[in-house]
């Protein structure tokens, strides 16, 4: 992921080059990555790739082939203000970490919002600054930045 280069750069295991993906194609226009700054495979080998200043995430498939595209900016739900940390669970759920709400939204594989996390109350969890996200089978762990700490918290999928 190289994402001042505004690409997606993939290599072998020995280290060489295979292939870069800088475009996608989006309705008959090629489209330029902007800032990826996290991606994540699906079971089914689709790659998720979050643009923190589009505000979205691209599915493409092995080859850079453009599947389809979810979130924008916005303040409401299915929406993002900084997205920066994406996680895929065993069942293809995309979780979304964004920097600036706090939040952590979950979406289907194809993109359909899904739900907010939050505690037993049915509060959004308080917590800030996200930068990474990833998930097991019994919990979520969040990476917040300006507190310099990574929550490991237990929920239900």
């Amino acid at each position: 992921l190289d994402g001042p280069g505004h690409r997606i750069v993939v290599f072998d295991y020995e280290g060489n080059l295979l292939t870069t993906f800088e475009y996608y194609s989006f309705i008959y226009v090629m489209v330029h990555f902007k800032s990826p700054v996290q991606l994540g495979f699906s079971s089914k080998g689709e790659l998720f790739v979050m643009q923190a200043l589009r505000c979205n995430i691209v599915a493409v498939d092995a080859k850079g082939n453009f599947l389809r595209i979810f979130g924008a900016p916005g303040n409401i739900v299915g929406s993002f203000q900084r997205p920066l940390g994406l996680t895929i669970d065993d069942l293809d759920r995309v979780y979304c970490a964004d920097f600036v709400i706090g939040s952590v939204q979950v979406f289907d594989d194809q993109g359909n919002f899904l739900h907010v996390l939050t505690d037993k109350a049915g509060e959004q969890w308080d917590v800030g600054n996200l930068m990474g996200i990833a998930v097991d089978p019994k919990r979520i762990y969040l990476t917040e930045i300006m507190a310099n700490k990574v929550t490991a918290r237990k929920f239900v999928k």
